[in-house]
């Protein structure tokens, strides 16, 4: 399941215009933050799947953005969309 999980976050870094392994590297440093915290195992679980699933819809309205901001990836990148 991790594996799959890990890998939905590449589509999520491409659909966002976003260098690859982008979601990874936010997860990485989640994980470190719920180390800080002492955070339980379920936790940590949780921390990991929602650090690289948090973009995953970022392609279900990308037509609205593009329809709005012009360029739904560029936009992105300012902070506008």
């Amino acid at each position: 399941m991790a594996e799959l999980v890990a890998t939905r976050s590449y589509a999520a870094d491409l659909g966002l215009g976003q260098p690859m392994e982008h979601c990874m590297r936010q997860t990485v440093i989640a994980l470190r933050l719920a180390d800080l915290i002492e955070a339980n195992d379920r936790d940590r679980e949780a921390t990991y799947c929602l650090g690289l699933m948090m973009n995953a819809y970022c392609h279900a309205d990308a037509a609205e953005q593009a329809t709005w901001f012009g360029d739904d990836i560029s936009s992105r990148g300012t902070g506008l969309g």
